[in-house]
């Protein structure tokens, strides 16, 4: 009678086991994806203000917008991304 009391005991232990590792799955999962949706929100914020303030600052400058100048803009935007 005491074998089958442990052998209950072990199932019951295999399946916490594995309903705890899914759960753990699950949330591991939730955490990542929450985590790259916000950092690709927080990107695109930065990346919309540098971009917003290059070209507030032709304007200012009062920069015909010709070839040469939206090259020379794409040109500042790109420095300012990589190099921060």
């Amino acid at each position: 009678m005491s074998e089958s009391i442990e052998t209950w005991k072990g199932y019951i232990y295999a399946l916490l086991m594995f309903l705890t590792a899914i759960g753990n799955s699950l949330l591991m999962h939730t955490m990542f994806k929450l985590s790259f949706d916000i950092g690709g929100r927080a990107s695109a914020a930065i990346i919309s203000m540098v971009y917003k303030k290059v070209r507030m600052t032709e304007i200012q400058s009062n920069v015909v917008y010709e070839h040469h100048s939206k090259m020379s803009a794409r040109m500042l935007f790109l420095k300012l991304y990589f190099i921060n």
